[in-house]
């Protein structure tokens, strides 16, 4: 996803805080990646899902100015959902 499709989805319309979000999402994308592997990167619906995920942790990241991931999002039932997803796919391409 790229900062462009992502601010509309947060209702951004500025570029005041363009290289905040940058550095959000690449913290949001590296956290995906480290804790549920890149094999959902060959899943065009996962990859989609994952998207979903990148917003949500980019969205509180942004509100809270912080790129700490939060013990409530951590623990937020969607994100939870879809890092499973996500983790059991990289399984099926490790196998």
């Amino acid at each position: 996803m790229e900062l462009g499709e992502l601010k509309p989805k947060l209702n951004i319309d500025y570029d005041d805080d363009d290289v905040d979000l940058q550095f959000y999402m690449d913290a949001a994308q590296a956290y995906i990646d480290k804790s549920v592997g890149e094999g959902y990167k060959t899943d065009d619906k996962l990859i989609k899902i994952s998207e979903l995920a990148l917003q949500k942790l980019v969205s509180d990241m942004y509100n809270n100015k912080s790129a700490y991931i939060s013990a409530q999002v951590k623990k937020d039932n969607i994100i939870s959902t879809i890092f499973s997803l996500l983790g059991n796919a990289t399984e099926l391409v490790e196998e």
